[in-house]
């Protein structure tokens, strides 16, 4: 006779979860068998000790369910005594089942409710709603902090808006620093940065909150945008949408609907490195095909931002790669970088020989873009250099992260004075580039 406690046969698992992980992810999975089975044990047998419950399945479990029960093995039961049968009618047993089968449903749809509420901040809405696939995609712009956020042109106080991916994301708390050790300053940073963001996500994004207006909107894109070279040419967007990514956006705000397993698979895979290129992709990054989409989508930010008042200010993207480069080497640890909290290899992004001529004609698009559009420009691409200020090909050290605020700051300083060396809109006379910090100290003396 076998005991009530027992472990589920590794035969079943074996067998059942692998399809049940096609809907549901596999810890859930397992959970989700062991509790129906124990369940429909409890339903159908008539004693606390179980003998043949698989007679009382139905059909289809009975043919899913038979090597859980069928290896069931004894622990103790020569030293435990027989209790009595506690029989129960099978009216009894039909309500309870039902009454069961019920209270698992309360369950589920409030799991998934609960869900919903603590990805998005509502509950599942029956009519299709654009604004949940945005805060599925980009829900950083949705915070609260960002919500809350009431900058204003008419103030003493400085708003700035943080657009980027890792690199910008790191930089926040040397921001918050910069402020805080200066006290004549009275300064409110909201960070919408986030990791593997290229300057598609920045232009999506800043379309939700451009109608705030930021005294300043810093942009730095640049490194995420090298894994979209790796496409065949014909295959290329200018939107990128040969990425899966801003693919599925569009799809999903035409229809105005998120799935729950879209949802759950997408929110696991958004934490993946999504920039990696294919392997079968790798030779196409020889042929350059960003800078107009990157170019483009910066355009956007600083139409939408002047509409709303905003200066935006770019920024060239600054990165290292060690001379002779190689992934082994990288990884154990034979190159000097500089202490951060990053290390990432090259590979992450593309080929070696493929990322320092991506990145150079990237940064000649924001140039020119910079130059036609009279926008501040900051060379971090100049200003920043050498191992000692990047923990990998393209994430700042801790003492890089210090040079790029004081880079962005003696720009945004100068140009809140209105000295000649940051004038408020950069001229074309100096290629819209923002003065070097000599410069602009000697400016501000």
């Amino acid at each position: 006779m076998a005991d009530r406690h027992y472990d589920p046969d590794a035969r079943l698992v074996a067998t059942v979860v692998p399809q049940l992980a096609e809907v549901v992810p596999r810890p859930a999975a397992i959970v989700s068998l062991r509790v129906i089975v124990r369940s429909f044990e409890r339903i159908c047998s008539n004693s606390i000790r179980i003998r043949q419950p698989v007679a009382c399945l139905p059909a289809p479990l009975s043919f899913l369910l038979p090597a859980m029960f069928a290896s069931r093995t004894s622990r103790g039961s020569s030293s435990r005594p027989e209790r009595p049968a506690n029989r129960r009618s099978p009216a009894r047993r039909i309500l309870f089942a039902a009454i069961y089968l019920v209270w698992l449903s309360v369950l589920g749809f409030g799991g998934v409710a609960l869900f919903w509420w603590i990805q998005y901040g509502q509950l599942p809405q029956s009519e299709p709603s654009q604004e949940l696939v945005w805060r599925h995609y980009y829900g950083e712009v949705f915070d609260d902090e960002i919500a809350d956020a009431k900058p204003s042109l008419d103030d003493d106080r400085l708003d700035i808006l943080l657009l980027g991916g890792s690199v910008m994301e790191q930089t926040g708390p040397y921001f918050e620093e910069y402020f805080a050790e200066r006290s004549d300053l009275d300064a409110a940073v909201s960070m919408v940065a986030r990791a593997a963001h290229n300057s598609r996500d920045s232009a999506l994004k800043y379309t939700q909150i451009a109608d705030k207006p930021f005294d300043f909107v810093l942009v730095y894109n640049g490194i995420n945008d090298v894994p979209m070279n790796y496409i065949p040419p014909e295959r290329f967007d200018l939107g990128y949408r040969h990425c899966s990514w801003f693919h599925s956006l569009e799809r999903r705000l035409a229809i105005g609907r998120i799935h729950l397993k879209d949802a759950i698979r997408d929110t696991v895979e958004r934490y993946a490195v999504r920039s990696r290129p294919d392997e079968d992709m790798l030779p196409y990054g020889a042929t350059i095909k960003t800078p107009p989409a990157l170019k483009r989508n910066l355009e956007q930010i600083v139409e939408l931002a002047r509409q709303a008042g905003s200066t935006p200010v770019l920024m060239t993207f600054g990165h290292y790669i060690e001379p002779g480069y190689d992934r082994e080497s990288y990884l154990a640890g034979e190159y000097n970088y500089g202490e951060g909290q990053f290390g990432m290899a090259v590979e992450d992004w593309g080929l070696p020989e493929h990322v320092p001529a991506i990145m150079a004609a990237q940064n000649e698009a924001i140039r020119e873009l910079a130059a036609e559009k009279n926008v501040l420009l900051i060379e971090q691409a100049e200003l920043i250099t050498g191992r000692d200020n990047y923990c990998d090909v393209c994430h700042l050290s801790y003492v890089g992260c210090e040079l790029f605020v004081k880079n962005v700051m003696d720009v945004i300083l100068a140009a809140e004075s209105g000295t000649a060396a940051g004038a408020s809109e950069a001229s074309p006379a100096n290629d819209g580039r923002a003065p070097n910090r000599e410069a602009s100290d000697q400016s501000n003396n």
